[in-house]
């Protein structure tokens, strides 16, 4: 039985949440900001801002972007920047790291949660 707040035509709250002016974000470089009291980075590949948690899957390191990788500054674990998954050890092959949906509105960048 579906409920009234259940089902593909259910309500869905948005809520959008301004995270950084949007020329403050580089191509091929990472910006960090606050996201609810933890730290998050953003950057832009091929015009396109990404952004995750600043958090390396396998023991809670602070990441770094290289090319097209984001490497943990503690022991090297490597993901792809693009998809977010692991490349290289001592992270679990199948680990990946925590990305958050943003989104450009009138030159901010924004995170979106219920879209």
């Amino acid at each position: 039985m579906m409920g009234r707040f259940s089902g593909p035509h259910a309500w869905r709250p948005t809520v959008k949440l301004p995270l950084i002016d949007e020329t403050e974000v580089r191509e091929g470089a990472l910006t960090e900001v606050d996201f609810l009291g933890r730290p998050a980075i953003l950057f832009r590949e091929d015009g396109r801002v990404t952004a995750y948690l600043n958090v390396c899957a396998h023991l809670g390191g602070p990441l770094r972007l290289e090319g097209g990788t984001l490497r943990c500054q503690w022991h090297g674990a490597c993901f792809d920047a693009r998809s977010d998954r692991a490349r290289c050890g001592p992270a679990r092959p199948d680990s990946r790291l925590i990305r958050l949906p943003v989104t450009v509105e009138d030159g901010r960048v924004l995170y979106v949660y219920g879209e």
